[in-house]
């Protein structure tokens, strides 16, 4: 069953009765930034839920009842790769871009922190948020080609992942084609923003 805490500034935070594990708590926070980002700077009168539950069956977050799912993708402009992870491994079921086309997620945001000075290079990149429809994005990708999908790690390995070249952000003209809108954010512009304290509390203790 949902639960549903409303927020003075008027977001509403949607949340089941157990809590959920911390370890999700650095990713939640992230994605009420980024919410809330784009409420102040893309249409202050939108409505915006966060959604706390462990179904998640809309994406993270949703905006003017569009959903959008979102994923931080760091150091992927320094490292070369973004990755789209398809497949929980350990639970042998469908998660992160595959889990969102299942959901009918409208949109997939991905934002991507640069490590600055990665192997004393790229410390030019800027902090880039892309945004695109989930369905033209997962379709693209396993159309390609020349991209496969791979265990995320070598060792202890939980995900299945396809590896986009960040190159194509630029030099791919279909993968171009696929985005809707850029931002450049600072990612300490993310970091400013406040989390209420009734988030902390939808998550079990340490």
């Amino acid at each position: 069953m949902k639960h549903c805490i409303k927020l003075e500034n008027g977001i509403e935070i949607l949340h089941s009765n157990k809590p959920k594990d911390r370890q999700y708590l650095w990713n939640t926070m992230m994605e009420f930034r980024v919410g809330s980002w784009m409420l102040e700077n893309t249409d202050p009168k939108a409505k915006f839920i966060l959604d706390c539950t462990w179904t998640q069956d809309q994406g993270d977050f949703t905006f003017n009842n569009a959903s959008f799912e979102f994923k931080e993708n760091r150091g992927a402009l320094s490292s070369g790769y973004i990755s789209l992870e398809v497949l929980n491994t350990t639970k042998c079921e469908p998660s992160g871009l595959l889990k969102s086309v299942n959901d009918q997620v409208n949109y997939f945001l991905m934002y991507f922190p640069v490590y600055r000075n990665y192997n004393g290079h790229n410390s030019d990149l800027m902090d880039t948020m892309l945004l695109f429809k989930t369905n033209e994005l997962y379709h693209w990708v396993r159309n390609r080609d020349e991209i496969t999908a791979s265990n995320n790690n070598t060792q202890n390995s939980n995900a299945l992942c396809y590896k986009v070249p960040a190159r194509y952000i630029t030099d791919c003209e279909s993968f171009k084609e696929l985005i809707i809108k850029q931002w450049h954010i600072p990612e300490y512009e993310l970091k400013a923003i406040d989390i209420p304290t009734q988030l902390y509390g939808l998550f079990k203790d340490e």
